[in-house]
């Protein structure tokens, strides 16, 4: 067996991400309610007794509102990068999780869980204290899975892990014509296109161009703005980059669920 992997949600509707190797998963954001995440985990069939921890990428709502119950249902751990902790302990304190279940880790840790996977923070810059990606080792199928979203800048750590990853899902948020044509007022459109708001698709498509050719890696572009963003304006501005690449191209809609296997 491959590794098995769910994209729940994305979007502003809710983020959750889960993978599996066919003994252990792992959760990455609970945007969803506990009963929403229970309905699409199931509807991936992978089992709700593999679940191992949860991994937060930050606390906004749309990444973070479900995790209280769904760590407390499962009896599992919460992992929190401890400079949100120390700059912004209220948004932890706010999002309820019990204190037991609650993990802290530095950025670059190597946090283990069980035989199954080696999960590696890394550095994002948004406006929630301490935003950060993940890389996700499958120590029994050696895959590498990336997340990559909500952040206005992309740093030499998110180029190493996204550059390595056999799946990456990589934030694609706005189109510029359509933000600046669009309804919201310039101090929203400044915060969107800022070092502390989002990437666009254009930014997206240089950051994978940037890489070195890779024909088996798949790639979803997530987090897509309803409002300044649409899956056609995405594929017309990727098919710049060539199929050499990726194997896979997919770009995922407010809310939709996919999943596959690496």
């Amino acid at each position: 067996m491959g590794l098995q992997y769910a994209v729940l949600s994305s979007g502003s509707i809710g983020n959750s991400y889960i993978f599996y190797d066919g003994f252990d998963s792992v959760v990455v954001d609970v945007g969803l309610t506990s009963r929403q995440m229970h309905l699409r985990i199931e509807q991936s069939e992978i089992p709700l007794s593999s679940i191992r921890a949860a991994f937060i990428t930050h606390f906004h709502p749309d990444h973070a509102k479900g995790v209280s119950l769904f760590s407390k249902t499962l009896d599992i751990p919460v992992y929190i990068n401890s400079y949100t902790a120390k700059r912004a302990p209220t948004l932890i304190v706010r999002s309820n999780i019990d204190v037991k279940r609650q993990k802290f880790f530095k950025i670059s840790d190597n946090i283990q869980i069980g035989s199954s996977f080696i999960v590696t923070p890394f550095e994002l810059c948004h406006d929630s204290e301490g935003t950060v990606g993940y890389s996700i080792k499958s120590l029994r199928t050696l895959k590498r899975a990336v997340i990559i979203t909500d952040t206005g800048r992309l740093t030499e750590d998110a180029y190493y892990f996204a550059s390595t990853a056999d799946l990456l899902f990589l934030e694609a948020n706005y189109d510029e014509h359509m933000l600046v044509t669009g309804p919201y007022p310039k101090e929203l459109q400044d915060r969107i296109r800022g070092e502390r708001g989002h990437l666009s698709n254009t930014e997206a498509l240089n950051f994978v161009a940037s890489f070195s050719p890779k024909e088996d890696r798949k790639i979803y572009l997530i987090h897509i703005s309803d409002n300044n963003n649409s899956t056609e304006r995405i594929r017309k501005v990727f098919e710049k980059l060539d199929s050499s690449f990726y194997s896979v191209l997919l770009p995922l809609k407010r809310g939709e669920y996919h999943c596959g296997t690496i």
